[in-house]
């Protein structure tokens, strides 16, 4: 009898051993529930509660994919919704300010060297530009001291600052980078007056950096070198992760310093942090799952839940329940929740106003501004380097002086050059009239003003696939251009019914004829094209 019980004595404590760096051992009691199942895309992220609803992104992560949609879920309906849809190579961490929810992406067909965001008060919807750096990603938006912070990068890693919701920015931070590299910073935690940051330099690891509204400099007592994630502010100070094989082991950065508060444990994999103001949870991946754990100061961790079916990517609080984001069995995304029961009616009111439009420039001399477009298109010249720089300045002063409905659009004609020039960088070509038609329907959605001829919805898709997904099709514009006018005739409309399923077009192609289609129509039908069809036919009926 003695000796089977030092046995078991023995067995609770390897148990124990195994269980995980400085763990509260309390057996799990709940199995989170799977709430919503989303595609095409395969991965589920950046949720965040806003107005009585978690919303989240459906996208592809990894790769240059021109695809990413956001869904909203009501926990006490369970109600999964399409929201809208982002030509982004995948989409940033969300950032509440104001009462509006604003969502930062790459978009490379508006953005042309600038950020692109998109701002919702839960109803209506504004496509904003951050030109005040140059840049593609936009990886997350933050609030600090007020303001509201896009983080930039792609070429230089950068701070954008907003003190007026979005409409006008102000370069707070240019991160110095040789010409031709590349520097990021792709992940950002505000606690009290410092900002901590994860940035990659070329050629270097990852850096552990703070800003303090001016300088930004190394985190003392972190060693430059290992990468790590998650980045979550947590009763004033910032905790992240980082780890490899041996398992994760837990930071803190305090006071302004660094150090580490656990210890690895072999199959702790963390993936990503969030804090509830009480707690600090972690999700964790296994090979058969997940799990949920919670700590009140990060080194002592309690288990709280596990989960199957796929595996996870981020974690997230609202509305005091718990939530995981991830993959799949299916290969599609998948959306976990640790929610109570009875989950709690969260006050509503009028939704807050959206920010007014952007001016970035008093209004100029629209006549003369003509002729010199007129002449700028007709020169192969200025659809190279500087020169179409030039001629996106001409466009952009011309969509910022209020000019006529027919301005921009009564120059879509067939009569530019048709040499091929060189673009990104000189690793593809494109045709010097289309591109002069994309950088006219460009400015035709930033105006606001202006009719998208239909043609453009009926152009095969030939282009070759290549690994920066960045095309300068004027298809892709004018799709972007109508959400912007809200061109919502039946004959737009229909001609974007029509391109549903269209034989040899991508993937990510479809995605953006089906968030046209909601953001124009109001519908959200998300990817089911019947459903879509039908809708259209009874309408004309």
């Amino acid at each position: 009898m003695r000796k089977c019980l030092w046995c078991r004595v023995f067995l609770i404590a390897i148990c124990l051993a195994l269980a995980g760096p400085g763990t509260s051992h309390s057996a799990p009691t709940r199995q989170m529930e799977i709430l919503a199942r989303v595609g095409p895309w395969p991965v589920v992220s950046q949720m965040i509660g806003y107005r009585g609803r978690v919303w989240f992104a459906n996208s592809v992560k990894g790769i240059n994919h021109n695809s990413a949609d956001l869904w909203s879920l009501d926990p006490r309906t369970r109600q999964v919704r399409y929201e809208r849809h982002l030509f982004s190579q995948d989409v940033g961490d969300p950032v509440i300010h104001n009462g509006l929810l604003y969502w930062p992406f790459e978009d490379s067909r508006t953005s042309l060297g600038w950020g692109s965001m998109q701002v919702t008060n839960g109803e209506g919807w504004r496509f904003l530009l951050v030109p005040s750096a140059t840049m593609f990603h936009i990886h997350l938006a933050a609030e600090w001291q007020g303001a509201l912070v896009a983080v930039s990068s792609a070429w230089r890693a950068g701070l954008q600052v907003s003190r007026d919701g979005g409409r006008n920015w102000v370069e707070a931070y240019d991160h110095p980078t040789p010409d031709r590299r590349v520097s990021r910073m792709s992940e950002l935690a505000v606690a009290g007056d410092l900002a901590i940051g994860r940035l990659r330099e070329p050629g270097e690891k990852y850096r552990l950096a703070r800003w303090d509204g001016g300088v930004l400099s190394d985190v003392p007592g972190w060693t430059q070198g290992p990468y790590f994630t998650s980045l979550a502010a947590h009763r004033g100070a910032v905790y992240f992760a980082h780890g490899g094989t041996d398992g994760s082991v837990i930071n803190i950065v305090k006071e302004g310093t660094a150090r580490t508060i656990t210890e690895p444990r072999e199959g702790w994999q963390v993936r990503d942090l969030a804090s509830d103001g009480e707690r600090l949870w972690a999700v964790v991946s296994k090979p058969e799952g997940g799990e949920l754990w919670s700590s009140a100061a990060g080194a002592e961790w309690r288990l709280e839940a596990i989960f199957t079916g796929g595996t996870p990517s981020s974690v997230a609080i609202a509305g005091g329940a718990v939530y995981v984001g991830g993959t799949g069995e299916d290969e599609r995304g998948i959306l976990w929740g640790l929610v109570p029961v009875h989950p709690a009616a969260v006050p509503q009111g009028e939704p807050p106003e959206l920010p007014t439009a952007q001016t970035f420039a008093e209004p100029e001399d629209l006549d003369r501004l003509g002729v010199e477009l007129d002449e700028a298109l007709q020169e192969p010249v200025n659809f190279f380097d500087h020169g179409r720089v030039v001629l996106r300045g001409l466009v952009h002063s011309i969509a910022r002086s209020n000019p006529p409905a027919d301005f921009l659009a009564s120059r879509l004609g067939p009569d530019m050059p048709q040499d091929e020039v060189p673009v990104i960088g000189g690793s593809k070509t494109v045709v010097a009239g289309d591109l002069g038609h994309w950088i006219l329907l460009w400015g035709i959605g930033l105006s606001g003003k202006g009719t998208v001829p239909i043609r453009y919805f009926d152009r095969p898709w030939t282009a070759p696939e290549h690994g920066s997904e960045k095309y300068f099709d004027p298809l892709l514009m004018a799709l972007w251009a109508v959400t912007q006018t809200g061109q919502a005739d039946n004959e737009t409309i229909g001609a974007l019914i029509a391109r549903l399923d269209r034989e040899g077009d991508p993937d990510w192609l479809q995605g953006d004829v089906v968030g046209v289609l909601a953001a124009l129509t109001g519908e959200r039908f998300g990817y089911d094209t019947a459903a879509w069809r039908a809708w259209w036919l009874a309408k004309l009926n």
